[in-house]
C-alpha cells in the first residue's frame, strides 16, 4: 500500500498520534502532481493498483488530470474510490468541508444532540471514520462485483451523506412543522410517570 503525501508550504507540522495510528505500516511516497516526471511516476503506480483513493475535489482532479473519467479510461479495471464533504455533484461539490461542519452540521446532527445545560462536545473523527468506513464497504463490494466483469468502477462517500444516513431514524420521524421528534421511538423523552 502506497501513502501519496503532497508537498504543503511552510514548516514540517507532526500529524499526530491519530493520524500516525491510522497510517501505520504504510509506505509513502511524496509526489508533486504538477511535475510531469512525478505524475508518470503516479500513473505508473496505478498500472498495478486495485483501489485509487482520493480526497481531492473534483475540480482539482480535473486540474491534475486525475478525474475519474479520464483515469477510468486509462484503467479500466481500476476501482476510483472518492470520498468528499458534499458529493460529486451538486451546488457545494466545490466546496471544502470537514467533519464538524459536512457531517455535525450541515446534517443537523448537531442540533439533534444538543443540550441547554452543557457545551457541545462532538466525538473526534466520528464522520471522518464513519464516512470512511461507508466508502471501504463500497470499494469492497466494487472488487467482488469486479471480479465476475473485470470492470472497475467509480466508488463515492461524502460526509454528508453519511452524516444523512446516520440521522435517517430521526429524519423518519421527525414533523417538519414542528420540529418534534415522535415521542414513541425516542425513549430518552418518555415521560418519566409513565412507568
Amino acid at each position: 500500500q502506497i501513502l501519496l503525501s503532497f508537498e504543503q508550504d511552510g514548516p514540517p507540522r507532526s500529524f499526530g498520534t491519530a493520524f500516525e495510528v491510522c497510517n501505520m505500516g504504510k509506505s509513502s511516497l511524496k509526489l508533486d502532481l504538477k511535475v510531469i516526471s512525478e505524475v508518470e511516476i503516479f500513473l505508473d503506480l496505478l498500472r498495478s493498483a486495485d483501489v485509487f483513493v482520493t480526497n481531492v475535489r473534483v475540480d482539482a482532479l480535473k486540474r491534475l488530470g486525475l478525474d475519474y473519467l479520464r483515469i477510468a479510461k486509462a484503467y479500466p479495471n481500476l476501482i476510483y474510490a472518492h470520498i468528499t464533504a458534499f458529493g460529486r455533484t451538486g451546488p457545494e461539490m466545490l466546496e471544502p468541508g470537514y467533519d464538524i461542519g459536512a457531517f455535525w452540521a450541515n446534517t443537523g446532527i448537531a442540533a439533534s444532540i444538543q443540550s441547554s445545560d452543557r457545551a457541545h462536545l462532538y466525538p473526534s473523527a466520528f464522520g471522518d471514520i464513519t464516512t470512511a468506513s461507508v466508502l471501504f464497504f463500497g470499494i469492497i463490494a466494487a472488487l467482488t462485483d469486479r471480479i465476475s466483469t473485470g470492470q472497475g468502477r467509480l466508488v463515492d462517500a461524502s460526509l454528508l451523506r453519511s452524516g444523512l444516513w446516520c440521522l435517517s431514524p430521526v429524519l423518519c420521524t421527525t414533523d417538519p412543522d414542528d420540529r418534534e421528534c415522535v415521542p414513541a421511538v425516542m425513549p430518552s423523552q418518555e415521560d418519566p410517570t409513565n412507568r
